[in-house]
């Protein structure tokens, strides 16, 4: 087993659990040149070694600046990596969800600072882990903290983003999740449910009225929200589907025209 020494010099690893942002963000930096060199020399090992290290010795340490300061440099070292291979995501994508339920509130906001990172460099190869993320902003962006629903909502975007570009994402897988998430009653969570709705119904190649059905009685009861702000993007949801539906009859009852 490689010591931690020999991967990473003292000075970063004194500084990736430091009290101070600066000092933290400094070992960031360096862990992104370090990952950054071995990628270019194909050191695939020692890349591993640094990332198991990082998690085992700080992602769950017990001080939470060793928590944030693991988060930093797993971002740093996923950007470091230029377009990381599942594999490597596989390594560094858990240990991040997993702060998004920390105790401490700054580790939360770290973590989905971390999480946009990843995705950022990612891109469609984040997409296998959709569902996980998916769960983890939905707990999340009811948090107690205003910092932290802010941070979340970056990330959303992001994932949105990713989402309605890539040929891999899975309608069919998600609509279940969806559906049943429809049925919570926090405004702050139903708010971000709507919004999925809504982005997947705008995207052209997702068929969403052949899923309405399955998630027509939870977007019915958001019509009766307390929430003023939530009835209201409710019902732009539902005139765009019946839009969208007067439309599909429209196409099906119309006769084609034969060119002369």
């Amino acid at each position: 087993m490689v010591a931690m020494e020999e991967l990473l010099p003292q000075a970063v690893l004194r500084q990736i659990g430091d009290k101070l942002y600066e000092k933290r963000k400094v070992a960031a930096l360096e862990v992104e040149q370090i990952v950054k060199r071995l990628a270019a020399a194909g050191d695939t090992a020692k890349i591993s070694a640094i990332i198991d290290k990082l998690i085992s010795e700080y992602a769950f340490s017990p001080q939470a600046n060793h928590r944030k300061g693991a988060l930093l440099c797993l971002a740093a070292a996923t950007v470091g990596l230029g377009e990381p291979s599942e594999a490597y995501l596989r390594q560094i994508v858990p240990p991040v969800l997993a702060s998004f339920t920390d105790q401490d509130s700054r580790v939360r906001y770290y973590a989905c600072e971390a999480l946009y990172n990843i995705a950022k460099v990612s891109r469609d190869t984040f997409i296998v882990f959709f569902s996980e993320v998916f769960d983890a902003m939905f707990r999340l962006c009811a948090d107690s903290e205003q910092s932290v629903q802010n941070a979340v909502q970056f990330l959303d975007n992001l994932v949105k983003d990713i989402v309605t570009a890539s040929p891999h994402f899975s309608i069919e897988g998600f609509i279940p999740r969806l559906r049943d998430y429809l049925r919570v009653t926090n405004p702050y969570k139903r708010q971000f449910l709507i919004s999925w709705v809504s982005v997947l119904d705008s995207v052209p190649d997702l068929d969403m009225l052949a899923y309405l059905p399955q998630l027509l009685d939870g977007l019915m009861n958001l019509l009766s929200d307390p929430n003023r702000e939530i009835r209201v993007a409710a019902h732009k949801c539902m005139m765009e589907f019946l839009v969208e539906i007067q439309v599909s009859r429209m196409d099906r009852s119309s006769p084609l025209c034969q060119l002369p």
